[in-house]
């Protein structure tokens, strides 16, 4: 049985997935995490459960399904739909002060622009997240990418 990461996080299985690369592939544990076999997404997919509290609280607002969408979609490849997506989100959740949505927000728009080789915007956002939300666990995802880019 194949699953796409729509259909993880329709499940709220999304909580166990960050495009994280430059962690290192681990498509061993990434085919446990999609019953066995290979999924459709990247496979920089790394399960990293509770590093992103937001993606961990579910699907309870629509601005998180919203989040939560947008990752999926950047975790199937689809950086330019997910980054159109992120754009309101990051300036909605700066606007209404939620740090850590925001910083989630911002370095997945970093890391679609990264995937979509506008290396220069991505180190922008990366930068933003650090300079910004330095104390939000996406910093440190943040700073990765960017050691990834120099």
């Amino acid at each position: 049985m194949r699953l796409r990461v729509s259909q993880l996080v329709r499940g709220g299985l999304i909580a166990a997935w960050l495009l994280a690369a430059g962690c290192g592939a681990m498509n061993d544990q990434r085919a446990r995490w999609v019953g066995g076999k290979a999924s459709d997404a990247t496979t920089e997919a790394v399960p990293v459960a509770a590093q992103l509290p937001s993606v961990e609280d579910g699907l309870r607002t629509p601005d998180q399904r919203a989040l939560n969408r947008a990752v999926a979609l950047a975790a199937e490849g689809s950086y330019r739909a997910a980054a159109e997506r992120l754009r309101p989100l990051t300036e909605r959740f700066a606007r209404t002060g939620d740090r850590r949505r925001a910083a989630e927000a911002t370095y997945w728009s970093g890391y679609c622009a990264e995937k979509l080789g506008d290396a220069d915007r991505a180190e922008t956002l990366y930068h933003r997240v650090l300079r910004d939300y330095s104390e939000q666990p996406a910093a440190r995802h943040a700073k990765r990418r960017l050691e990834v880019l120099q």
